[in-house]
């Protein structure tokens, strides 16, 4: 479905090129389950060096593409220990456990292909209306999202995140870093992403 795009778009760039997109991975649309409470709004996944062929584990290769077909699959990159994912998301996984946060997270890229580095803002998939469905979704039952970078991207491919601005979505106080903490989200952000994912099944009452 989304190979011709993707062929044009590679044409005449390198294979390992910064802006080449690597189609020996698994496309990762998302990662968690689509009715978390929080959601991630990024741009699109990278992919080592060392990996430019794809995945060397043929089990993490299984579980990514578990993961895909799963709406409700864990976070994986929080079950992984994912080297990317695991400092960003420390406070959290500190505050709500590891288990609760893979259940509580999803994790939506605008882009759904690898590259070193994102340069796919004019291209539109037909895959991508899989995720901004999910995003509408999410609006309409009033998730919390946090748009980690390009909010202005974000907001052309999904108009109705603009409306909640400030509201249920949010935008990291520094675009470079992607750390979910509670000096990198605005005044009382972060407390409320606890509560929400410590929700998720009835966290809150066994606590008490």
């Amino acid at each position: 479905m989304d190979k011709p795009y993707v062929s044009a778009a590679n044409h005449k760039i390198e294979p390992g090129h910064d802006h080449w997109i690597n189609l020996n991975h698994t496309p990762e649309p998302r990662l968690g389950p689509i009715g978390a409470p929080v959601i991630l709004l990024q741009l699109n996944p990278s992919y080592s060096r060392h990996e430019l062929n794809g995945r060397l584990s043929t089990a993490r290769r299984d579980r990514d593409l578990e993961s895909v077909r799963d709406d409700e699959h864990s976070h994986l990159g929080v079950t992984e220990h994912d080297e990317w994912w695991n400092p960003r998301l420390r406070q959290l996984i500190s505050d709500v456990g590891e288990k609760q946060l893979a259940a509580g997270l999803c994790s939506i890229e605008f882009f759904p292909y690898r590259s070193r580095a994102f340069s796919h803002g004019c291209l539109r998939l037909p895959s991508q209306e899989y995720t901004f469905s999910i995003v509408r979704a999410g609006i309409r039952r009033g998730a919390i999202f946090i748009i980690t970078r390009n909010y202005r991207l974000w907001i052309s491919a999904v108009p109705e995140l603009h409306g909640q601005l400030n509201k249920t979505v949010y935008v990291l106080n520094n675009p470079r870093s992607s750390y979910l903490t509670d000096t990198n989200l605005p005044r009382n952000v972060y407390p409320q992403l606890v509560a929400a994912i410590s929700r998720v099944g009835g966290l809150d009452s066994e606590r008490e």
